[in-house]
């Protein structure tokens, strides 16, 4: 990454492989409590809609569910016609029933996700966006009206926004969602998500590792795209360093965060010791943000072999 030639403190160094090392370590059980978060939650909303609509619908929309999880593992091994075909099922699967308004803005809103993934497979973001916000509609409604806790789904649907526009060259607009998810969970100066009526407040709800989860997918949608081998941003991205200086203006981002920034801007820069010193940072206290750590353990040992 570096193009100076630079010799590094011994101490240094070392100091940055056992960063590594424990990072590394550290790695099986962030992505395992990701998972789980993510179960009970999905858990917690069938069981709340479980109380509330009859059981013929809940057995479509754990029908529709199935087939959806199998069209999606498809797509994900590459099988994008076969996947697409699932998912259309599944959306017959509960289009076709009666269903309350409860029970299908809730398998609307799982569909409407996955069918946006199809679409961004298929390198179609503008579509896939609209999806997406169309999913968050439907989550919105079940927040609304039937006191669904769906707030962590609706910042992940946020954080694959920030993905698409980067995909699709809107490197501003993906700035500006994301400086406004990373606000809204940290800054109590925020008034609500956007693209929802979820108020701050709502933000101080969250458990430490939900915040930080969320903040790993948003800046990990964020950055991905100056990360890949042979990145170029369009005329229409600011300088890099320009995009992490903004995101860091973001009052109240916790020590970690701030560290990731740092050796961001640091690498970008060529300031080599400064970068290497704010990835040590980052690494040893990295717990929660199984995205960006895997990144910057990467971006680590690429400096440390190039110096």
């Amino acid at each position: 990454m570096h193009t100076e030639a630079a010799i590094i403190d011994p101490v240094l160094r070392a100091a940055a492989s056992e960063a590594i090392a424990a990072s590394a370590a550290n790695a099986r059980a962030d992505a395992q409590e990701e998972a789980e978060i993510e179960k009970q939650h999905n858990k917690a909303h069938l069981l709340t809609l479980a109380q509330r609509v009859s059981l013929p619908q809940i057995i479509v929309t754990l029908s529709a569910a199935s087939i959806r999880e199998k069209g999606l593992n498809l797509i994900r091994l590459g099988d994008l016609e076969g996947g697409a075909k699932l998912l259309t099922n599944a959306r017959n699967t509960y289009c076709d029933q009666p269903m309350d308004l409860e029970a299908y803005q809730s398998a609307d809103s799982f569909q409407l996700a996955a069918e946006a993934y199809l679409r961004y497979k298929r390198a179609d973001y503008r579509h896939a966006e609209a999806l997406l916000f169309r999913s968050l509609e439907a989550c919105e409604v079940l927040h609304t009206h039937f006191q669904h806790k769906v707030t962590v789904r609706q910042v992940h649907l946020l954080a694959n926004i920030v993905r698409l526009r980067q995909r699709d060259d809107r490197c501003e607009e993906a700035l500006e969602l994301a400086t406004g998810i990373l606000g809204w969970l940290y800054d109590d100066g925020a008034v609500a998500l956007p693209a929802s009526n979820i108020t701050h407040s709502d933000a101080g709800s969250l458990r430490l590792a939900e915040r930080l989860g969320l903040a790993d997918q948003t800046l990990d949608s964020f950055s991905f795209a100056t990360n890949a081998p042979n990145a170029t941003l369009t005329v229409s991205c600011p300088d890099p360093r320009q995009l992490y200086d903004r995101l860091s203006e973001t009052s109240g981002l916790p020590d970690v965060i701030n560290d990731w920034l740092c050796a961001k801007r640091s690498a970008i820069a060529n300031q080599v010791e400064r970068s290497i010193v704010s990835a040590i940072g980052f690494l040893l206290h990295s717990r929660h943000l199984p995205r960006l750590t895997r990144a910057m353990r990467v971006q680590l040992q690429q400096d440390l072999r190039a110096i």
